[in-house]
């Protein structure tokens, strides 16, 4: 077992570098699938994970000024609602049984990656449907920005608390429609963002028992020397090729475990 998760931290590690996407939409679904952990500790353990991993990630970035901390500001109220919300959603179902959490928690993640392909697959199409959708909902992100960022921020928070997805694949989307950010920055608001997130809602996850510490360790372990690798094969592969492989997983999956 210990070496099958040292295998998928690798695997993660080596996605999570290259395109930022992973912590949460590939290893919660995989440990689901791959290694037979019950939907909630799937959850907690790739909270914990997605934390370890993206604190050191954080520090980079704010150090070379690329976080936005307005928009950062913006997003805070909503997260926090959508963390409440997903908690008391999570324990009012923990009432009735823990099969009916996990059954709901399967459904809920399948769904979120199938949303999370859809907001991906827009981006394949930059001179098509992506560029159009963009320019005609501009006008009317601009003139609501702050209750969108409001809304962004409760809609992540709730998915990455209930599905520990959408703090990365989901926000960075999201952020570049509302602010049109450049690639720095938006990296660095979102990967700031999915930390403090991350470190909530793992607590909340862990306080019901919900985080295996040793298969994070396991997990960490394989990751780095991958996400070291990673960053020396920047610019050596199609960013294009890579996302294609994490959609196309996102699709399988989210069939695989909404309607499976």
């Amino acid at each position: 077992m210990s070496l099958l998760l040292i295998a998928i931290g690798l695997g993660v590690g080596l996605l999570l570098g290259l395109t930022g996407v992973g912590s949460g939409s590939v290893l919660t679904p995989v440990l689901i699938l791959g290694v037979g952990f019950a939907p909630a500790k799937a959850v907690g353990t790739s909270l914990a994970f997605a934390f370890a991993t993206k604190i050191v990630a954080s520090a980079s970035f704010y150090r070379r000024g690329l976080v936005d901390f307005p928009i950062l500001r913006k997003l805070l109220p909503g997260a926090g609602a959508g963390l409440l919300t997903g908690f008391f959603l999570l324990e009012g179902l923990g009432l009735r049984s823990p099969q009916t959490v996990n059954v709901f928690l399967q459904r809920a993640i399948g769904v979120a990656l199938l949303c999370v392909f859809a907001l991906m697959a827009v981006q394949f199409f930059p001179g098509s449907a992506g560029q159009a959708f963009t320019k005609r909902r501009l006008r009317f992100t601009q003139k609501h920005e702050v209750a969108l960022t409001l809304a962004v921020g409760f809609v992540v928070s709730l998915g990455v608390t209930l599905t520990s997805i959408g703090a990365g694949a989901a926000l960075v989307p999201m952020l570049y429609l509302l602010y049109r950010l450049d690639p720095g920055r938006l990296v660095g608001t979102s990967i700031l963002f999915g930390t403090l997130l991350s470190a909530a809602a793992g607590l909340l996850h862990a306080s019901g028992g919900n985080v295996d510490a040793l298969a994070v360790a396991m997990l960490v372990l394989g990751s780095l020397p991958a996400i070291w690798l990673a960053s020396h094969l920047h610019g050596r592969l199609p960013r294009l090729a890579s996302e294609g492989i994490i959609a196309a997983a996102m699709l399988i999956l989210g069939v695989r475990l909404a309607f499976l």
